[in-house]
């Protein structure tokens, strides 16, 4: 199956900023790495950068590029294609999108279930995003909230599951 987890901005879904993720709240990161741990995820490169600097365990890394010079640097990281990842929607397995963009855009018509967190904040406190989570029509998802934090700087997460409706 495949899932997408993100924590997206409330009005703009924005997600990074020169391919650094805008939100890291203490409370998301878990509720991140609750979702992921011992799983397959699909990056692209930029994202495998940063992601591997959580040092979060997962079964697998697969990384989406066309880059001949890119290396992944363990026996559990592998470049993968799209049509490599779009093959796992048949199986039990686990595989889960995490960024970037570019990803959750072309993934988003075979994912079958979304972890998002929305971040609630006044207008006026939105940072700069360059990348954004694709906008989806939320009448073709069931949805339920998991969660929901108050932290520090005022802002508000709310934890959302949405499952495809079948």
């Amino acid at each position: 199956m495949l899932y997408a987890v993100a924590c997206i901005d409330e009005f703009t879904y924005g997600v990074s900023y020169q391919n650094k993720a805008r939100y890291q709240y203490i409370e998301y990161m878990k509720f991140f790495e609750d979702r992921i741990r011992q799983n397959r995820v699909v990056v692209t490169p930029a994202g495998y950068r940063e992601f591997k600097k959580l040092d979060i365990p997962v079964s697998e890394i697969w990384i989406v590029t066309d880059d001949f010079y890119f290396k992944p640097s363990n026996k559990n990281e592998k470049i993968v294609s799209i049509e490599d990842v779009i093959r796992q929607t048949n199986t039990e397995d686990k595989t889960y999108i995490i960024g970037g963009s570019m990803l959750y855009h072309i993934f988003i018509p075979h994912i079958q279930r979304m972890y998002i967190t929305e971040v609630i904040c006044d207008f006026e406190k939105i940072p700069v995003f360059d990348a954004f989570f694709p906008r989806f029509k939320k009448d073709r998802w069931e949805w339920g909230i998991i969660d929901e934090y108050q932290v520090e700087d005022g802002n508000r997460l709310l934890f959302l599951r949405y499952t495809l409706k079948t």
